[in-house]
C-alpha cells in the first residue's frame, strides 16, 4: 500500500504539466496547471502539497502507524477530488470547454482511492496504531 501511494503521489504531482483545460489545438492547448488561459499563475502548487500528503501516508504506513497513514491518505484522496471538481467549475472563467487531461487524472487518481481506502475500513479500524 505504502509503495503504491507513493507511485500514485509521483503521478498526482507531475498532472499539473498535463492540459487542465480541453480548448482544443486552436485555442491555447498548453494552458496547464502552472499558466492558466489568461497567463496568470496556476495553481498547480496545490496538487504538489496534496502529493506530499500522500507521501506522507505512505511514509506514516512504512513506519507502523497504519490508522494515521490512511487517515492522511484519505484526507488527501478526497481533497484531489474536490480540488478537481473546484477547479473545472471555478478557474474556467468564460471558457465553455471541459476539462483537460490534468484534472481528469486528478479525478480519477482521487476517486480511486477514495475507493480502494474505503475498502481498508474495517482492516484499518481493527489494527492498533
Amino acid at each position: 500500500m505504502a509503495a503504491l501511494l507513493l507511485v500514485v503521489a509521483v503521478g498526482v504531482a507531475l498532472s499539473p504539466l498535463l492540459s487542465w483545460r480541453d480548448f482544443g489545438s486552436s485555442l491555447k492547448p498548453d494552458e496547464n496547471g502552472w499558466v492558466m488561459a489568461d497567463g496568470s499563475f496556476g495553481r498547480g502548487w496545490i496538487v504538489v502539497i496534496l502529493a506530499a500528503l500522500l507521501a506522507g501516508a505512505g511514509a506514516l504506513l512504512v513506519a507502523g502507524r497504519t490508522q494515521a497513514g490512511i487517515r492522511l491518505a484519505r484526507v488527501a484522496a478526497v481533497a484531489l477530488v474536490i480540488f478537481a471538481a473546484l477547479e473545472w467549475a471555478f478557474g474556467m472563467t468564460n471558457t465553455r470547454s471541459g476539462p483537460g487531461m490534468g484534472l481528469w487524472v486528478l479525478l480519477a487518481v482521487g476517486a480511486a482511492l477514495i475507493l480502494l481506502l474505503g475498502a481498508l475500513i474495517g482492516e484499518s479500524s481493527s489494527v492498533p496504531d
